[in-house]
C-alpha cells in the first residue's frame, strides 16, 4: 500500500517536473511564442487517503513573438484555483484539459518576460 501511493506521488511530481515541456508541446506554434526559462513547483499532500495535492507552479517565461495576451496550459485532472501575473491576479478560463491565462489588457511583446503563479489542487 505504502508503494502503490509512492508511486503516485512520484508519477504526479513527474507530471509537473515535466509541465513545462508539455504545456506548448501540444501545438508546434505554442513552442515558438514563448520560451520557459525556469520552473518552481510547491507541493503540499494534503491528505494520504485521498491523494490530495495542492500545489503551486511558478512558470519563469520570455516572450519570442508579439501580441500575446493568452496563455494556454495543458493541465488534467486539477482544478485551478487562481493565477497570478508578475505578482498580479489575472482571470483564467479552464476546460477538462486546458487552462487559458487571460493576460489581457497586458499584451506581451517580444523579449517581455514575467512569472505566472498556477496554484491548483486535486487528485492526479
Amino acid at each position: 500500500m505504502k508503494y502503490s501511493g509512492m508511486k503516485k506521488i512520484a508519477w504526479c511530481f513527474c507530471t509537473f517536473w515535466c509541465l513545462p515541456f508539455t504545456l506548448w508541446g501540444a501545438q508546434a506554434s505554442r513552442s515558438d511564442t514563448l520560451d520557459i526559462r525556469k520552473t518552481i513547483i510547491e507541493m503540499r499532500i494534503t491528505d494520504f487517503s485521498t491523494q490530495q495535492i495542492s500545489a503551486v507552479t511558478h512558470l519563469y517565461v520570455h516572450s519570442l513573438t508579439n501580441n500575446i495576451s493568452v496563455l494556454p496550459f495543458d493541465l488534467d485532472t486539477l482544478h485551478v484555483d487562481s493565477v497570478y501575473w508578475n505578482g498580479s491576479q489575472v482571470s483564467f478560463i479552464q476546460t477538462p484539459s486546458l487552462v487559458q491565462v487571460q493576460l489581457a489588457p497586458l499584451v506581451l511583446n517580444q523579449n517581455d518576460s514575467g512569472v505566472v503563479d498556477i496554484y491548483y489542487h486535486g487528485v492526479p
